[in-house]
Formats: C-alpha cells, structure tokens, sequence
C-alpha cells in the first residue's frame, strides 16, 4: 500500500483525546491496569511534542474523570 503524507495548507489543531470511566470502575484493579495501558498508548502520540505539562502527567487511579491527551505527556 502506497500513502502519502502532505502538511495541510492551514493550521490545525490538536485533536482532544480523553480517557472516561464510571465512578464504579475507579478501584477496580483491571480497570486500573486498562486505564494505564490506554494512558501509556495514548501518551506516545503526544510524544514529539513537548511543554511543561509532561512533567506532571494525570493519575489516572482516580474517577471519574477526563483527561486530555494535551496531558498525557510524558506518561509511559
């Protein structure tokens, strides 16, 4: 499969990725464990970025709540 990659003509926003779960699910141990994973896969996209909120990444061992991937810098 053959794709190219262009640099769009304008500039372009992040898109917001967020992580949400039910209250319920906040000390359930694999959802913890699931939580981190998606939070360690999502991290990566924000890898080549950087600002100072990569050195203070969201615990994601509390909920509910919503995390933006702008956040989940340095994470992983």
């Amino acid at each position: 499969m053959r794709l190219a990659i262009y640099i769009p003509p304008m500039p372009i926003n992040p898109a917001l990725i967020c992580i949400v779960w039910h209250k319920r699910n906040t000390t359930d141990p694999t959802h913890r464990w699931l939580r981190e994973v998606v939070l360690k896969l999502l991290s990566q996209l924000n890898a080549s970025e950087t600002d100072s909120s990569a050195m203070n990444p969201p615990d994601v061992s509390g909920g509910p709540m919503s995390v933006p991937a702008r956040e989940l810098k340095g994470k992983g």
